[in-house]
């Protein structure tokens, strides 16, 4: 196996058909909650009410794989923190409607932001191990009238990883864990307890991700100019106040994104979703970098080899018929 032939070969994303106008939120909630406020025409997505975290899941792997049979595939991963089994395979079920092999390796991952980035973290480290299908999901639920019911999304994304022809491979990563408390949900509880976001952005995030965007530069001899595209996955609007920090480290990237006007944050889908968008829209020989937080940082610097033939986000600046509340 050679560097160049071991990478990320497929990528697919899937949304629910169902958009959520905040302005409608915003204006319901008004008599309890008269500070809340959002921006004019942006949405969020929210699941069905026969959708889970299994179902997205299944939906997205279709579309990684698609054209493709699923018996390579020899480990299977499913992320996310809203599991509707506590005490169930929640990847055996996907593994089961792909028809993947019955020896595949399944794998249930959660308790964090991060589950799904620092398994494509240490997958694209180690650079083997056959193909493995890392899919990410989640659909959280908000209590009405808070932020996290304007700023939350529900969705999946997947990524093959394996030796092939790749959409594009590593050039650098670096990781910190940080038991940095901004938001939490204690087992057998429906809803997260968030702490003031400027807490989260000034004490926490900031220093974390410059530190560790730093160290990925260093480990994989990476000039900070280079860096074309940036994709960071955080809750609300940390993403992008951690974005316009980040344009000091790396001057020319560019986080150009519409994943929180027209999705919402994904939970532990987030990144591997931000990720599908970058990869969508970068050009071959670009330089995307991959930042996801939650309870510390995982960097990931990818060089886009090859564009994928189909894209699964073109549509999403075009989903007002799709509204439904």
């Amino acid at each position: 196996m050679t560097a160049a032939s071991f990478g990320i070969l497929s990528i697919g994303c899937y949304l629910p058909r169902s958009r959520l106008p905040k302005s409608l939120a915003v204006e319901a909630n008004r008599w309890f909650a008269p500070s809340l406020g959002a921006r004019e025409g942006e949405r969020r997505t929210f699941c069905g009410w026969d959708e889970d975290a299994v179902t997205m899941a299944v939906e997205a792997a279709r579309l990684c794989i698609e054209g493709d049979d699923a018996s390579s595939i020899e480990t299977l991963e499913l992320s996310s923190t809203s599991m509707p089994f506590t005490d169930r395979s929640n990847a055996g079920i996907v593994r089961e409607a792909l028809d993947a092999p019955a020896d595949t390796r399944v794998v249930d991952s959660g308790g964090s932001l991060r589950a799904a980035s620092t398994t494509l973290e240490r997958l694209l480290s180690a650079g083997a191990g056959g193909n493995f299908l890392l899919i990410a999901s989640d659909c959280v639920d908000a209590k009405a009238a808070s932020n996290q019911e304007l700023s939350f999304g529900h969705g999946a994304a997947a990524v093959l990883v394996g030796e092939g022809e790749p959409l594009a491979t590593v050039v650098g990563t670096a990781r910190l864990h940080q038991d940095f408390v901004d938001h939490y949900r204690a087992a057998g509880e429906r809803f997260e307890y968030a702490l003031e976001p400027r807490w989260t952005r000034d004490a926490g995030y900031r220093k974390q991700v410059l530190t560790t965007v730093n160290q990925a530069l260093a480990n994989g001899g990476i000039a900070a100019g280079d860096v074309s595209r940036l994709a960071v996955s955080a809750p609300g609007g940390i993403g992008k106040a951690v974005a316009r920090r980040l344009t000091d480290v790396l001057p020319n990237a560019s986080a150009e994104s519409r994943l929180e006007t027209e999705v919402g944050f994904c939970g532990a889908a987030q990144p591997l979703i931000a990720l599908v968008e970058a990869l969508e829209v970068a050009s071959e020989g670009e330089l995307v970098a991959l930042v996801s937080l939650g309870q510390g940082v995982d960097v990931i610097v990818l060089e886009v080899v090859r564009r994928p033939a189909t894209t699964s986000l073109a549509e999403i600046g075009r989903a007002a018929w799709r509204e439904r509340v």
